[in-house]
């Protein structure tokens, strides 16, 4: 009998000796990875996991059993690779904070989560490997502490830094970081700690900076809104060969339901074949659909721009949940999307943009 069925008879026998029929159910007898034994303690593998145990893991597991499964089944699939977690240090003396807009996130200093604590969550979660996007909202524009998180550990890192794209020598410390560790860049035009939509990102100063990630093959990770679209359809006129991200598809409202007209900003991009859009919890699990579904919504996405340009990023630990729960949400909202594209969205575009990852 393999690990994975040994946990869950476990589990079971278990939730029956708790007298929880709900959690006895068959749901759980799901195949689970290895790394299960993480979340409920190792000595599970050798004796039935105590109650409590297993009540928090029926709580969890509406959530995550989309990800178990997928994780146990993924022999010939692609491997799951998140392109967009983050993580701070607790040291502040190695790594002094400086967060964009002089006032350090919310979530990153209630949550700070070391590159170690990340890979803890990936073995959990079944993600091999992870674009680590920098911590703009901690860190300013030094990404040490990711350059040298992608030190440690190349084989399963890569990393998506921020340079001030104004500054005179904004080239050269782009070179500068290519040689720690950057495939990737990313402009923070808005966010938590500076919530109006900057426009700087089209001032004629930041040309030398899109020149450069055409021409090094860098993809630019773009953090704004839906409102800042028609100027990045401007430096796309204008630098056709460089290839855009959208962080949590611009933040394009879909409460208003099909045919999604409040989002047709976003839609229309579909023509720039550089566009590539991220999803993360921001648009899998928010506050109110609405009028909206996941399946008609990310269905419409897909569609639109097809599967091969949408990537999955968790967002973790800005948003809450473990990882596995973030991705476990994730497989559900696009539970009723082809394997060909699931495979696309949770792994393979991926490695379209950050090649890295799959030459390590």
């Amino acid at each position: 009998m393999s690990p994975q069925a040994v946990v869950a008879r476990r589990y079971r026998a278990a939730a029956v000796s708790a007298g929880d029929q709900a959690i006895g159910s068959a749901s759980l007898l799901a195949p689970m990875p290895v790394a299960m034994s993480t979340i409920v303690g190792t000595s599970s593998l050798h004796g039935a996991p105590d109650s409590s145990k297993v009540i928090w893991m029926a709580r969890h597991l509406v959530d995550i059993n989309q990800s178990l499964n997928f994780v146990a089944a993924r022999g010939a699939m692609s491997p799951v690779i998140d392109i967009h977690p983050h993580i701070v240090s607790p040291d502040t003396k190695r790594y002094p904070l400086a967060p964009l807009g002089g006032k350090q996130s919310t979530w990153s200093s209630e949550r700070p989560t070391t590159y170690e604590t990340l890979l803890k969550a990936m073995d959990e979660a079944g993600v091999a490997k992870a674009a680590i996007v920098h911590s703009s909202t901690a860190y300013g524009y030094d990404n040490s502490y990711v350059a040298d998180a992608v030190a440690a550990v190349p084989s399963r890192f890569t990393g998506v830094y921020s340079i001030d794209v104004m500054a005179p020598d904004a080239v050269k410390k782009f070179d500068y970081w290519l040689g720690r560790g950057c495939t990737g860049m990313r402009l923070f035009t808005t966010g938590s700690t500076l919530p109006d939509q900057a426009t700087w990102f089209v001032d004629p100063k930041t040309y030398p900076f899109w020149e450069h990630a055409a021409a090094r093959n860098i993809p630019v990770c773009m953090q704004m809104k839906q409102e800042g679209i028609p100027l990045l359809r401007q430096i796309m006129d204008k630098f056709p060969k460089v290839t855009i991200i959208l962080d949590h598809l611009s933040r394009a409202p879909f409460e208003d339901g099909p045919p999604y007209s409040g989002a047709a900003d976003l839609f229309a991009l579909a023509k720039y074949k550089q566009v590539y859009l991220k999803i993360t919890p921001i648009n899998v699990t928010p506050k109110l659909w609405g009028k909206g579904t996941p399946e008609t919504f990310f269905g419409k996405l897909i569609d639109t721009f097809d599967a091969s340009r949408i990537a999955w990023g968790s967002n973790f630990p800005n948003s809450v949940g473990t990882l596995s729960e973030i991705l476990g949400a994730a497989r559900t909202a696009f539970s009723f999307a082809k394997d060909s594209d699931q495979e696309w969205i949770f792994g393979k575009t991926a490695l379209t943009l950050y090649p890295a990852l799959a030459d390590r």
